[in-house]
């Protein structure tokens, strides 16, 4: 069964309602500099504001530390841990998801680490475990998965998709894309269909995200 939240999740009317059901998955992807971490982060200190605990996984090492920083009170209730190897990213959901008390979980970004490693025969497997693990333990919790995917070009550089996107797509709930269209920056609804292809302008600040005529 889904629950709608008591507040706005991402400050975006239309969003909200993609978004703000739980238990839920939620995806976002897009190229380097599209705001995947600072959408992430603009959730998350909503949901601190309004006293939730969040944890906050970084496979990209201290990208997210600039912004924390500049308002440590609005991520007082967020965990932040790091992470720097397939291997570890599989241990700590292995070992630690099942077990902690958060049942709302940022992970930025779920697939950047299996880039480095897709090569090896394992990997599609290791992916689709810690996806598994997650989504268990949201839904569980009755809580909310929000990862960020990095992205590889296909055809030209002009089009672009999530790597693992066929593995993602089956676990994620819902699925948006951010990116750069006529100069300005676009987040498209992908999953679910009933949604497709909503489109909605945004800008980042020093606040994060602003959303526009939303």
């Amino acid at each position: 069964m889904w629950y709608v939240l008591e507040y706005s999740l991402t400050g975006c009317r239309i969003l909200d309602r993609v978004f703000n059901k739980k238990p839920a998955t939620i995806l976002v992807y897009g190229p380097a500099g599209a705001g995947k971490t600072t959408l992430l982060l603009h959730i998350s200190r909503r949901l601190s504001c309004h006293g939730e605990k969040a944890l906050f996984i970084s496979t990209e090492g201290l990208q997210y530390q600039p912004r924390v920083s500049m308002h440590p009170d609005w991520f007082r209730n967020i965990l932040f841990t790091e992470i720097d190897c397939f291997d570890k990213q599989l241990d700590f959901v292995l070992r630690t998801i099942p077990f902690t008390r958060y049942k709302y979980i940022f992970f930025d970004t779920i697939n950047s680490l299996y880039r480095l490693e897709a090569y090896r025969e394992d990997s599609i497997e290791k992916l689709g475990l810690v996806l598994a693990i997650l989504c268990s333990h949201v839904i569980e919790c009755n809580g909310l998965l929000i990862a960020s995917a990095q992205v590889r070009a296909i055809e030209d550089e002009r089009e672009f998709i999530a790597s693992g996107m066929k593995i993602l797509e089956y676990w994620f709930d819902v699925i948006a894309r951010l990116e750069r269209v006529d100069g300005k920056r676009v987040l498209t609804i992908v999953k679910p269909s009933s949604y497709r292809d909503i489109a909605i302008e945004y800008s980042i600040t020093d606040k994060g995200i602003m959303w526009i005529g939303c």
